[in-house]
This record gives C-alpha cells, structure tokens and sequence, in this order.
C-alpha cells in the first residue's frame, strides 16, 4: 500500500514537471509570435 502510494506520488510529480515544460515550450513560442509581429 505504501509502496503504491509512493509510486502515484511520483507519477503526479513527473506529469506535473512535463505538463509545466509543456507550458514552458507554449509560452516561448507564443512569445517568439509576439516578437515576429
């Protein structure tokens, strides 16, 4: 029970981190856009 409470822990964690650097990666291009204009 520990050990999968551990787990989905550091599941969230990690798609947390890969949502937030896919965030990131919009961001920059929808300032790159911004700059083109």
């Amino acid at each position: 029970m520990v050990r999968f409470l551990v787990c989905l822990v550091a599941a969230i964690a990690q798609h947390e981190i890969m949502l937030n650097m896919f965030v990131s990666i919009e961001n920059k291009e929808f300032v790159v856009q911004q700059f083109s204009l």
